[in-house]
């Protein structure tokens, strides 16, 4: 195990917590009861977020006692306390959520997991890259676009469609 990584890991596990409690009590605050019995429209995703809470809290525990193990390493002093890669990881994915209105869910997808998978791993071959984030947004536009119906800004989409 790399100390930098860890710490790395540590970041983006409690950026992601604390975005999924934030995203959790808004699904808790402006949840509608369904009038007809069934479940809620945000159901799905309360339970989403409480999954990505818990495995988050398990990271964050884990990687903190591992890395008590490497607290007097030499190089300790090196390491920032927040990695150059957790900044542009938060920065790319604010930039992520704000493009989905400029050039739609699919193509701002693919554009960043390219973006994450290619700066994550620079030594993977660049046709790998293309074909997992290629991979990655048709399972993300089917699962939800498809099978749970989420309606999602996509001038791309709709310009393929003739919409």
């Amino acid at each position: 195990m790399r100390r930098n990584s860890k710490i790395f890991e540590i970041g983006v596990s409690i950026f992601l917590m604390l975005f999924s409690c934030f995203m959790l009590h808004v699904a808790i605050t402006k949840d509608q009861p369904a009038g007809d019995g069934n479940l809620s429209a945000m159901a799905f995703p309360k339970v989403l977020y409480i999954i990505i809470i818990l495995m988050c809290l398990y990271l964050i525990v884990t990687g903190v006692l591992a890395l008590k193990k490497y607290s007097l390493e030499k190089d300790a002093a090196k390491v920032p306390m927040i990695p150059l890669k957790s900044i542009v990881t938060f920065v790319v994915i604010v930039i992520y959520a704000a493009m989905w209105k400029v050039i739609g869910f699919t193509l701002s997808t693919f554009c960043f997991f390219f973006f994450e998978s290619f700066y994550l791993d620079r030594k993977k071959p660049l046709w790998l890259t293309i074909v997992l984030s290629i991979g990655a947004t048709v399972i993300m536009y089917v699962v939800f676009g498809m099978f749970f119906k989420v309606s999602f800004p996509d001038n791309f989409m709709n310009m393929i469609r003739g919409i």
